[in-house]
């Protein structure tokens, strides 16, 4: 039985569809079909699909004795047990199936799988729990960003891992974008895929470089401050405060901060007189056509 048997009968016993299972996991049907196909879903996301259909998952070894070794959902992935809680073992592999999945593990880390032992108190179980939980959450969420890149890139992944072996400054690149990834909202997770995609994807230098300051421009921008710049961008390129206000349903006052921000960030300017107008800057008019071509 493959991975994807696996979980299309999960599925059914679970009485959901696959479509439901991927918003529970945080993922695009389109996508996580994809996987499916090429049998590629991560240990990380077996682990995960596990937790929000609450169930067990467990892949282990056995050895002759009968003794077990191997991993399963309630200690998350990357810990290792054995049927002998007295021999569990410190020593931990971040293992995943993708290749996206490797890359991102390495590269954002996370707590190490080692098992809380019978000194410790029941609320640091609960802690280390809760943190384990949040991370897998995480490292799925930025593993899907960069699949969905590297497929919509249009190049096999050994094809993107050799030129990132022979060119060390893009391999500097593409660490740093996949590190932003975890300050930024979820909801413009399309957006960061997008950039990736179009950086991997071409072989024009010059381009490459012009995506990497884009994807950091837009570094911790939230949704509604996306919506400011698509805004502004649909209206000419220039939009009143009041106007603005109105089209993100936030009070003027309280959206002050938020344009600022963005003000700062090189990618709007006012017209210096009141009522105030905010005019889009070369910064966010790049920043505004990428969402737009993405529809984010």
């Amino acid at each position: 039985m493959t991975t994807s048997d696996m979980i299309r009968q999960l599925c059914e016993k679970k009485n959901i569809s696959l479509a439901e299972l991927c918003r529970r996991i945080g993922q695009t049907p389109q996508n996580f079909n994809k996987k499916l196909k090429r049998n590629t879903v991560s240990l990380e996301e077996m682990m995960l699909i596990a937790e929000v259909l609450d169930v067990g998952y467990e892949q282990v070894f056995i050895l002759s004795e009968g003794e077990k070794v191997g991993i399963c959902k309630e200690m998350k992935w990357g810990d290792f047990y054995m049927e002998d809680k007295n021999k569990i073992s410190s020593q931990v592999t971040d293992v995943t199936l993708s290749a996206a999945g490797s890359l991102v593990g390495f590269v954002i880390g996370g707590p190490i799988g080692a098992v809380v032992g019978s000194a410790t108190t029941p609320t640091t179980k609960l802690a280390y729990q809760l943190i384990c939980s949040w991370n897998d959450r995480r490292k799925a969420r930025i593993t899907n960003i960069v699949e969905q890149a590297f497929v919509n890139s249009g190049r096999s992944d050994e094809d993107i891992f050799h030129e990132l072996l022979e060119n060390s400054e893009w391999t500097d690149s593409i660490i740093s974008m996949i590190q932003q990834l975890v300050f930024t909202d979820p909801e413009l997770d399309g957006l960061f895929a997008g950039i990736m995609a179009s950086a991997i994807r071409t072989g024009d230098e010059h381009e490459r470089n012009r995506l990497i300051v884009l994807n950091s421009s837009i570094k911790g921008l939230n949704k509604v401050q996306v919506l400011i710049i698509r805004y502004i961008y649909d209206n000419g390129g220039k939009l009143s405060a009041v106007n603005i206000s109105k089209m993100v349903n936030v009070p003027e006052l309280e959206l002050r901060n938020a344009v600022r921000d963005l003000e700062l960030r090189g990618m709007i300017i006012d017209n210096g007189e009141e009522p105030t107008v905010w005019k889009l800057r070369e910064l966010g008019l790049a920043v505004a056509k990428a969402i737009n071509v993405l529809e984010v």
